[in-house]
């Protein structure tokens, strides 16, 4: 009897190729020697193919854009980055074409596939924790939220941005006007609704980074020797930027760190901790102020017609959603067009994904209506009192003081002696030797 065991090796490798995903490839390997062997014989080719079935075409083209970021000698010249981000831009087609599509090395497309599995994990995340809080404001909204393509697109994108910017400046320091050029090269191809949903990603991942790290950094030696906050995370986000700039593949490590002992490891490796990376914030603040604050127009004095002439144009995406939700929320603050994103007045609206949505649901589920009644500060967000800072500053003292006595590891409020003595009992008996 003929089956499909018994064809080619060249024809069972078309048929991998038709496979949606790496998941559904990886099965398969497992369920017939014949395309265990195919795969074996053109693992490159079938691997690229099934991963551009896997990702829609518009998110490929940020897909290599981060691999070959990567690839990028350092210190990266400014001629290296804009040659890169004008190809994303400006001819997208060309990091997808199969001449060099396919000839990425099997070691960097492994790495593009963990990134989007990784990628795709968090949009889940954020969907569905924003939906969460939706849905309590208003019980008439599905209990469940399943993403529209367009929605999950924009999703993964502006994760892909944010990994972008982080992978192309890696650090402030490499000339200041190249880094302040290359960077306002970088945001100015965003709208500002696009630059929302970047921030938006920064936040949502920066909220991950708190929840994985706080017992370590309370508790850490080291990190108390580095007055590492673990209250008020908004006065310490330099430290966490360092960590968020690390791409969503270390923050998924973090995540997963199951140890006080690994969860240190990852935060205070010398990459990963006294790096001095760019600093995302700063650099979308800086953007937005660079000229003309003093003459730029207030948002409501501008229709949105003109407002949409402003902005660079958007060729990947032209739902009309993410603007007016946007517009709505900025419009009553009557700021300067030019400085119209990362406002702090936006913190409630983005934990609920507001740039995100398509207008069909906004229109759907009378969404607009509710992201104009928020609150623009966050109501919920916990206060510390002056004793607690104290106490925090106190334990910086005493980590610091064990730190420089070479004492490491995790630390609780009293056992300071004893892990002093031990330290001392140490060295008495190194000596000794």
């Amino acid at each position: 009897m003929s089956t499909i065991a018994n064809l080619p090796l060249e024809l069972i490798a078309a048929v991998l190729q038709k496979l949606d995903n790496v998941h559904s490839l990886l099965s398969s390997l497992l369920t017939c020697r014949a395309f265990y062997s195919s795969f074996q014989e053109y693992p490159s080719l079938i691997r690229a193919e099934v991963f551009r079935r896997q990702l829609t075409p518009a998110l490929i083209p940020y897909s290599v854009a981060v691999m070959e970021a990567s690839r990028i000698p350092r210190p990266h010249s400014d001629a290296s980055i804009q040659a890169l981000l004008a190809t994303l831009y400006d001819e997208p087609e060309e990091l997808t074409a199969p001449a060099r599509f396919n000839q990425i090395p099997e070691p960097y497309l492994l790495e593009m596939i963990r990134t989007q599995v990784i990628i795709e994990r968090f949009v889940n995340d954020y969907a569905t924790e924003a939906w969460s809080l939706l849905e309590k404001e208003d019980p008439n909204l599905p209990s469940n939220v399943m993403l529209s393509e367009a929605e999950h697109t924009r999703f993964c994108r502006a994760f892909y941005r944010l990994e972008l910017f982080s992978t192309l400046f890696p650090s402030s320091i490499n000339g200041a006007d190249s880094y302040r050029k290359g960077t306002n090269w970088f945001m100015s191809r965003y709208s500002p609704w696009e630059s929302e949903q970047i921030t938006s990603i920064y936040y949502f991942l920066k909220e991950k980074v708190i929840e994985a790290s706080v017992d370590t950094i309370a508790h850490d030696i080291e990190l108390g020797e580095y007055m590492t906050s673990y209250l008020d995370f908004d006065w310490d986000h330099y430290t966490l930027n360092r960590w968020i700039a690390q791409g969503v593949k270390f923050i998924s490590q973090l995540i997963s760190a199951d140890s006080f002992e690994a969860k240190r490891t990852l935060l205070t490796r010398h990459e990963h901790f006294p790096h001095d990376n760019a600093q995302f914030l700063d650099v979308i603040e800086a953007f937005g102020r660079r000229d003309n604050i003093d003459t730029s127009p207030t948002l409501d004095a501008l229709t949105e017609e003109q407002v949409l002439a402003s902005v660079p144009p958007s060729i990947l995406d032209h739902d009309h959603g993410p603007f007016a939700a946007w517009h709505l929320i900025h419009v009553p603050l009557r700021i300067h067009a030019n400085i119209a994103f990362n406002y702090l007045e936006t913190t409630r609206h983005r934990d609920r994904a507001y740039v995100f949505w398509s207008l069909e649901r906004l229109v759907r589920h009378n969404m607009l209506a509710r992201f104009g009644e928020l609150p623009q500060t966050d109501v919920e967000k916990h206060t510390y009192t002056d004793e607690e800072y104290e106490e925090m500053r106190e334990s910086w003292d005493i980590r610091s003081w064990l730190f420089l006595r070479g004492i490491h590891g995790y630390w609780e409020k009293g056992d300071e002696n004893e892990m002093a003595e031990r330290r001392r009992q140490h060295d008495r008996d190194a000596r000794m030797v």
